[in-house]
């Protein structure tokens, strides 16, 4: 699915926040989608990073090939859809933060064996940062929700953020838009079919769910083997159910406060758009100097909501917690659309590990970040 909130301002603008289940969304897929709209429109793209959704980014084509046909559907649908004209509906927003236990950081320091290195007779035992469960590392634990209720009092849209990989849903064979999509069942369950469900990743680049890990008796064998083998740190394979429970979980915390928040009217609220790029992070030896695009989303003095491209990790919560301070809720987002890639701190680049180093020949980088990041 692709979810929107579009807004009408004063000046003649309209900004559109569009969520689309997808791994990645880049610059060209932006490019395609503005050009279908009029110049009056403030697009933002923001993927929910599905793992198990058709490919949309032509320029990450080793994480998944596109399909032409599929590629010009959806950007026609969702252009369809933002230019439907409907009558001005008169809503109120209210919005609320709740601290959780939902999630964990995979950034885990220890001893690794490579095993590659093994089966080939040679013994390679070094420290390094596996993608495995780390209690102790930093996470984002807020759950962020802006809501809005229409004339009748009802629920009828929010925006959540909540920190965690999209990755675990039950089987790489089939196509699901994992819990985004399981939270957003359960909330048109809850307030009817209408109800639009916009979920904003945050910094999800280096956390994942904190959901039980299936027992060793119902692993595979493979799985079993993966789990025994000294020195291999892994994300364990998540209990299908117990996910589905924290999926639930995920919902009711969103769902619960939306009758009773302090909601206020938006009619006539300032809404404020600013767009920027930043000096370049990465240089790759094909694509040159890698930016950041980041758009900032203000809803009268309540909300701000700031997107970038890019997987930003977790590990950057203490650095934008120097932002500003703002008398209304803050959300900080990756995965909108632009360069595809990992984006860690310094204090991270020094560490290494799959966020840093290892991801790079996946997504087709060659190159480095730049010390100032």
């Amino acid at each position: 699915s692709a979810s929107f909130l579009k807004v009408e301002q004063s000046d003649a603008k309209t900004t559109v926040i569009v969520a689309v289940d997808t791994l990645y969304l880049d610059a060209e897929f932006q490019a395609q989608l503005q050009s279908r709209l009029s110049p009056n429109f403030n697009l933002v793209l923001v993927a929910s990073h599905t793992h198990f959704a058709p490919a949309l980014a032509q320029t990450v084509g080793f994480l998944g090939s596109v399909d032409e046909d599929y590629f010009e559907s959806v950007i026609d649908c969702i252009a369809k859809a933002i230019q439907v004209e409907r009558g001005r509906a008169s809503v109120v927003m209210g919005c609320f933060t709740t601290t959780t236990d939902l999630t964990i950081n995979r950034r885990r320091e220890g001893l690794i064996l490579d095993y590659g290195r093994l089966r080939r007779g040679r013994i390679n035992l070094r420290s390094g940062v596996s993608l495995a469960p780390n209690s102790t590392g930093m996470v984002d634990p807020e759950l962020r929700c802006i809501s809005f209720l229409d004339a009748d009092g009802l629920p009828i849209a929010c925006i959540w953020s909540l920190a965690a990989h999209a990755a675990f849903s039950n089987t790489y064979s089939a196509i699901s838009p994992d819990f985004p999509g399981h939270v957003r069942a359960f909330l048109k369950e809850r307030f009817g079919p209408e109800f639009v469900s916009i979920f904003v990743p945050g910094l999800a680049g280096s956390a994942i769910p904190n959901s039980p890990a299936k027992s060793f008796s119902r692993m595979s064998n493979k799985e079993r083997i993966l789990r025994m083998l000294p020195f291999h740190h892994a994300i364990p394979p998540l209990d299908p159910i117990g996910y589905e429970d924290w999926s639930d979980r995920v919902g009711k915390l969103i769902a619960r406060p939306l009758l009773s928040l302090e909601y206020g009217p938006v009619t006539g609220a300032k809404v404020h758009y600013g767009k920027f790029r930043s000096q370049p992070i990465f240089e790759d030896a094909k694509q040159g100097g890698l930016c950041l695009d980041l758009s900032v989303i203000r809803l009268g003095n309540e909300v701000e909501i700031i997107f970038s491209n890019g997987e930003l990790l977790s590990e950057w919560k203490p650095l934008l917690d120097q932002l500003p301070a703002k008398h209304g809720m803050r959300i900080v987002s990756g995965y909108a659309a632009g360069a595809c890639l990992y984006v860690p701190p310094a204090s991270e680049i020094a560490r290494g590990g799959y966020e840093v180093d290892r991801f790079r020949q996946a997504f087709g980088l060659e190159g480095e970040f730049l010390d100032a990041i």
